[in-house]
């Protein structure tokens, strides 16, 4: 994986959707999902646009198995339900329209959008001024990955409340 925040074959299985797909004619792909956000599908630059639609497990029915949705049948010795029917939740069912982009050329340009630069070592949280270097120690940035550097410092950064490390 390497510095790409994205699998090499979910690369290739992206592309080849986007070859299959016709071209000239605003064609669709169609992803039915439980996930809110699917951040690959949103940054690849194969589809010119991602709509994203909230659809009513009820009315897609025993079309999809989800797993939140299935009621478990564990029964203890006297025959009583052992599901608390109180903290039973509703689960949600994302249907993706993605439209082709006729522009992209599969194995020439890069397949995502860019996620942002990489951190710099000076730059530092204004929460509790602790610069990046400092966060991540003398910790080699090739060893794990930048971008997995990237995501803790941002994580940081979004959650601290000035205390120290």
């Amino acid at each position: 994986k390497g510095t790409s925040p994205h699998p090499p074959l979910l690369i290739s299985l992206l592309d080849n959707v986007h070859r299959i797909l016709r071209h000239g004619c605003n064609a669709k792909y169609i992803i039915v999902s439980p996930r809110s956000k699917i951040k690959s599908i949103r940054d690849f630059r194969g589809f010119s646009s991602v709509r994203r639609r909230l659809l009513n497990s009820g009315l897609v029915g025993e079309l999809f198995i989800i797993e939140s949705n299935k009621k478990k049948q564990s029964s203890n010795l006297y025959g009583k339900d052992l599901v608390d029917e109180s903290k039973k939740t509703d689960s949600h069912v994302y249907l993706y329209e993605c439209t082709i982009n006729d522009y992209y050329k599969p194995g020439v340009d890069k397949p995502f959008r860019d996620a942002g630069s990489l951190v710099a070592d000076d730059s530092f949280c204004m929460n509790c001024g602790v610069t990046f270097l400092e966060f991540r120690g003398n910790v080699d940035i090739c060893n794990q990955g930048e971008v997995c550097w990237a995501r803790r410092w941002r994580g940081h950064c979004i959650h601290c409340r000035g205390g120290a490390l």
